[in-house]
This record gives structure tokens, sequence and C-alpha cells, in this order.
């Protein structure tokens, strides 16, 4: 005998529970172009955290920002979970970090302490380096910004063994710049791991030198040594971070004054 009945029979004890809760997850995966952040998050065991109660701000690459990527450089961060870890948790805040409060800020830490530098320019926001395109999309543990490029951690690999010599070897526009680092020796030095952040004077910066300065530079290799060392730092500090702060230190020790109108940026060495 058959019985149609308008509800299912719940067990004694058993609780059928029906969760209408938005998480920041599922606004990228109802979105469709977040497929590789969220592999990367689920291979770094970091999609339950942001499942749970949080509330946190997600900073959402797209798939045609992690397309943006150098070539294997994404390989290579999924092959190294402390690596993969790094460039994820490098997309987390805590807290709920509307755009409008972003903008009045000029650094906001990550989740795992790390600080990323905010820029704003009128309506535009950047946080470490990456353009905000999508603000505010709300979810019931936390909110979700669309940006336009991956956030790499400082320091960490792209995926290429290709120094920042090898690069300044392509054209013939450096050669007097390559020629005083290989007679110091610093060549060697900026061949290495790194990260390094180079300031490449050209071949006609030299040439603007004084020949009294030139004759110099040309007689005093500590002197050299110690001019080249203000053309190199430690770290990988792209063009945004640097106009987000006033000055940064060298490899030399000097700290180098910074001052930009959003289109240019000027640098030069003080004490």
């Amino acid at each position: 005998m058959l019985h149609s009945i308008d509800a299912v029979i719940e067990p004694e004890g058993f609780d059928l529970i029906v969760s209408d809760t938005t998480t920041v997850l599922d606004v990228a995966r109802d979105a469709g172009s977040f497929s590789t952040l969220l592999g990367a998050l689920d291979t770094a065991n970091l999609s339950e955290t942001l499942a749970g109660e949080g509330p946190f701000t997600l900073l959402a690459p797209t798939d045609e920002a992690f397309a943006k990527l150098p070539e294997g450089a994404l390989d290579t961060v999924l092959a190294d979970p402390a690596a993969l870890e790094q460039l994820v948790t490098e997309h987390v805040t805590g807290g709920v970090q509307l755009s409008s409060a972003l903008a009045d800020r000029s650094e906001i830490a990550t989740i795992t302490g790390q600080i990323l530098p905010i820029v704003a320019e009128g309506t535009s926001v950047t946080i470490g380096g990456s353009l905000i395109t999508t603000a505010d999309i709300e979810a019931d543990n936390g909110i979700v910004h669309v940006v336009d490029s991956v956030i790499f951690p400082e320091g960490l690999a792209l995926g290429s063994d290709e120094t920042a010599i090898d690069v300044l070897e392509t054209t013939d526009e450096f050669t007097s710049f390559l020629d005083a680092l290989a007679t110091t020796g610093q060549a060697d030095t900026l061949r290495g791991p790194g990260p390094y952040t180079l300031f490449a004077p050209t071949n006609d910066a030299f040439a603007a030198l004084s020949e009294s300065v030139q004759a110099q530079l040309a007689d005093d290799p500590e002197l050299l040594e110690s001019v080249l060392a203000a053309h190199f730092a430690n770290g990988a500090l792209d063009a945004t971070t640097i106009a987000a702060g006033d000055s940064f230190q060298v490899s030399s020790g000097d700290s180098i004054a910074v001052i930009s109108d959003g289109d240019l940026i000027w640098i030069w060495s003080c004490r």
C-alpha cells in the first residue's frame, strides 16, 4: 500500500540542516571565472578555512589574471606546497575590508602577517600592485574583491632561471653598467638567487657624467663599487611598492628617497 506524504520524516535524534550561507568561496565558484584560484586553494588545503566563519576578505585573481603569469611560474609554485601556501594566503586578509576603507589606508596585513601596500588614486585602489576591478562582493563570511593580477609574495620564484643581469644582456643599452658591475665583481652577486631589484642606468646616463667623475670611477674601484651598490636592493620591489613609500634601502645601506606624481617616479640617494 502506498501513502503520499508532504514532508520527509526525520528519525529521532537526526536533524536535517538546511544551510543558506554563502561563503567567499561560493561567490568565486558561482562567478565561473576563478577556477585556477579555486584549484590553488584546494591544493593548498585552504578551501575549508575560507568556508569557515571568518570573516575574510578575498582578493580574487581571475583565470585571465593567472594566465598573465610568466610561462611555467604557476606550475613551479603548484609543485611546491610551501610556495603555494605563500601565494594563496597573500590574497586573504582578516575581517571585512570594504574598498572605501582600503582607499584610506596605505597598507594591509594578510592572514599570515605579510604587509601589502595600498595605493588609491581617484576611484582606483591597488593592493600589492594588483588593481581591484570589481569591489565589495558580499558573502556571509566576508567579502570578495576581484583583482586584475596575481599578487606574488616578495622573493617567491616566478619559475624562471633568468636573472636581472641576463635581461640587461639582451640589449646593447646597458653595456656601460654591465661592464662596471663585472669590474667590481657585483655582477656575480646579481646572478645569484636574490631576489634583487636593479636600477639600471643606460649608456647615455653614464655618458652624461662629467669627465672628471668618470675618471674618478675608473681610478677608484672602491668608489665605483660603492656607487654601483646604490643601484640595487634586496627583495623584489615593483614600481607600485616603491611609489607607495617615502624611501627604501639599497645594498650600499643608503636610504633612497622617493617622490611620485602618480605617473612618474623620482629616486635619489640620501643618508
